[in-house]
């Protein structure tokens, strides 16, 4: 499965600082499992980064996961648990989404 990410995102991960996606639990994400494979894939350039899940957590907010994952594992330079929320919920649909679908947490590990 292709996850398209904001270069910013994208290089987090590519760097490590980023160790979970956070999305919202969609048909598209809810059957993902552990050991599934992921292809990470910038919106600008489309360059890709192959992941390996290994850890699908369901919560009903962006908030919840964010107390859960650790903001810094999801959002790494942010720190305000209220400010988290707010860029996952800027992204165009994500704060019906989130409150039609519920999120998900994807762990991932590079590979």
């Amino acid at each position: 499965m292709e996850i398209n990410v904001d270069p910013h995102y994208f290089h987090l991960i590519e760097s490590g600082a980023k160790t979970v996606e956070g999305r919202c639990g969609t048909e598209r994400y809810k059957n993902l499992q552990p050991n599934d494979f992921i292809m990470f894939v910038t919106d600008d350039d489309n360059t890709r980064l192959p992941a390996k899940v290994s850890l699908i957590v369901k919560y009903p907010s962006f908030k919840d996961m964010l107390t859960n994952e650790g903001i810094e594992n999801c959002l790494p330079g942010v720190s305000d648990l209220d400010e988290g929320v707010k860029i996952y919920r800027s992204f165009p649909g994500y704060a019906e989404k989130e409150a039609a679908f519920g999120v998900i947490a994807i762990r991932f590990k590079l590979i």
